[in-house]
């Protein structure tokens, strides 16, 4: 079909940019200017009556000379693809000239374009002799003034020879509105990739300063920890010499006592030397005088006064001594300790600022990472709304064909008229039902959303408050909320909107159930009567192509008694190369 062929035609045109390594398809890959239907531009109100008008031809490949044509029809036939391709090569057409007209009744549909001037053979080949009018009167009135084939904007025509074709046309299966559509998609997706690459380009630039910041970090703990050594050993250093000037400050003081000792007792001895010495050279008296004993009483009275007083001052020194030691021993065990302990916790702090800086850019990070995440899940929905969209185009376009090659071969036919009326009336009531499974699909969107609003109401939830309870069925969920209830009753006088909140959601996400079954039953349903009408239109087609050619047979028999003849059914266009 030639929805086959357009696909097997991108393939090849996408064939020969893969393998343009040295320009030797260029006149492919430049020449090819994609289908008719990519070249239309027009306001959607146009879309019903350029469709009508151009037909299969919309699904025709632009190319720039026969030779391009020639070419990716060779590696077409090469690959062995299916379908059918047409082609419009633009050195090749033969168009005819715009036709003027007088009637303001009427309008050239080649006014409603905007293209670019090149293709104007192209455009003028397909629609060059046709018109755009109100209603099927004013039409007759322009085709027999004006010798245009007239067409309303409902997709009715009025052939300049006086024939009438018209009928229902189910607008949802434009071919011009899905292709609007998939370019808006493919817009949309375009644009989120550009935003994917630049987050893409931003997370990198974050990841290579993280990683810059934590080897510098890994540096600066290399370097504490080095530093943290060199003090520790310094500190020991610093406690040793410490404890040795302390030592030596204790043993310093009775050091100095000693040595006064000691320099007061050479004095003593020099005084009593000097004395026995006096004596010796004096004469000896066997007895004292009064004066000289009462100058030794006295003095040996005032020499047991000192020595009391000495002894007194040497307890208190002892206890002054004993206080300071006890002093010393304080400030070495604890207080220098304390103070080390202090410096190196404030060099900690310094260090966990600079984890809590880390911390926070690693928190940066892991955000730009879930809307990256986010962003990527987004363009892949879009990727699946375009395959859908496509899957949809490509449905609709094998059943217009379809529908097409039964008008074509069935205009003598009653009997195909009426299953032709048949499978309309049925696909006007699947319609009809597709409209209902619309509506039932946006009312519960509506209430899936309002039930989401409700949950969101409720505030923070625990973070396995879904998949908890995911893999329960709907009597275990209801027996849960049961239990639930008959909790909540004893806070009643707490929270009681949180309580009716709480009932409302039950209830809706049981109605939510019961009408998605529903909406799976008519689904099924649906699914069941496409099937049917598809194998009754095939079978209409069979019967009645058999039919033709066997009548075809016989009336060729009759006329040409020695003769036989067989029915070769082919369509084609002016200006177009059939492959």
């Amino acid at each position: 079909s030639i929805t086959n062929g357009v696909e097997g035609v991108r393939r090849i045109v996408q064939w020969f940019r893969d393998n343009n390594h040295d320009g030797r398809h260029d006149d492919v890959v430049k020449g090819y200017h994609g289908l008719l239907l990519d070249l239309i531009d027009c306001e959607p109100i146009y879309f019903q009556a350029v469709e009508i008008t151009a037909g299969s031809r919309l699904l025709f490949h632009v190319v720039s000379d026969d030779r391009v044509a020639l070419k990716i029809m060779k590696q077409f036939n090469q690959q062995n693809l299916p379908g059918e391709c047409n082609f419009f090569p633009v050195n090749r057409i033969v168009a005819p000239p715009r036709k003027e007209y007088q009637d303001a009744d009427g309008r050239a549909i080649l006014d409603v374009f905007d293209y670019d001037e090149y293709y104007d053979a192209v455009f003028r080949n397909v629609f060059a002799g046709t018109a755009i009018v109100r209603d099927l009167h004013l039409g007759a009135r322009f085709a027999r003034s004006e010798g245009f084939d007239c067409v309303t904007l409902d997709g009715d025509q009025i052939s300049r020879r006086g024939a009438l074709t018209g009928g229902y046309i189910d607008t949802k299966r434009s071919k011009l509105e899905l292709h609007k559509s998939i370019r808006a998609q493919q817009m949309n997706r375009d644009q989120l990739q550009m935003s994917l690459v630049e987050m893409q380009r931003k997370v990198n630039e974050k990841m290579s300063a993280v990683e810059k910041i934590q080897m510098e970090i890994d540096k600066a703990d290399n370097d504490m920890r080095v530093y943290k050594q060199q003090h520790r050993n310094l500190t020991e250093k610093k406690r040793y010499a410490s404890e040795q000037l302390h030592a030596m400050g204790r043993n310093r003081e009775p050091k100095k006592a000693q040595l006064l000792n000691l320099r007061n007792r050479v004095r003593e001895l020099r005084a009593q030397l000097e004395g026995y010495e006096g004596q010796i050279g004096s004469e000896f008296l066997s007895q004292l005088s009064r004066n000289e004993q009462a100058e030794c009483e006295r003095l040996q009275r005032e020499i047991l006064e000192k020595k009391q007083k000495l002894d007194q001052v040497a307890k208190e020194r002892s206890a002054l001594e004993t206080t300071k030691q006890r002093l010393e021993n304080q400030l070495t065990t604890n207080l220098l300790r304390k103070r080390d302990s202090l410096t190196a916790r404030i060099s900690d702090i310094a260090v966990d600022e600079k984890r809590h800086n880390l911390q926070a850019e690693s928190a940066e990070l892991n955000s730009v990472i879930q809307r990256l995440n986010e962003i990527v899940r987004r363009i892949a929905e879009l990727d699946e709304c375009l395959m859908e969209y496509d899957e949809s185009a490509e449905k609709l376009n094998r059943e217009l064909e379809d529908v097409q090659v039964v008008l074509f071969t069935s205009y003598d036919r009653k009997p195909l008229k009426e299953q032709q009326k048949d499978l309309e009336a049925q696909l006007a009531d699947f319609s009809k039902q597709a409209d209902i499974i619309f509506t039932k699909q946006s009312t519960l969107q509506s209430k899936r959303e309002e039930s989401v609003k409700k949950i969101r109401e409720l505030g923070s939830l625990p973070t396995d408050a879904f998949s908890k309870y995911q893999g329960l069925s709907t009597k275990q969920l209801d027996k849960k909320l049961a239990e639930c209830m008959h909790e909540l009753k004893k806070y009643e006088n707490v929270n009681k909107k949180a309580l009716d909140q709480f009932v409302q959601a039950a209830s809706q996400k049981e109605d939510l159930t019961k009408r998605m079954e529903e909406q799976q039953k008519s689904q099924k349903s649906i699914e069941d009567l496409l099937q049917a009408l598809d194998t009754r239109k095939y079978e209409a087609i069979q019967l009645t192509f058999k039919q033709v050619s066997k009548n075809f047979a016989e009336v060729f028999q009759k006329l040409v008694p020695n003769g036989s003849g067989s029915l070769v059914i082919q369509t084609g266009f002016a200006g177009c190369i059939t492959a």
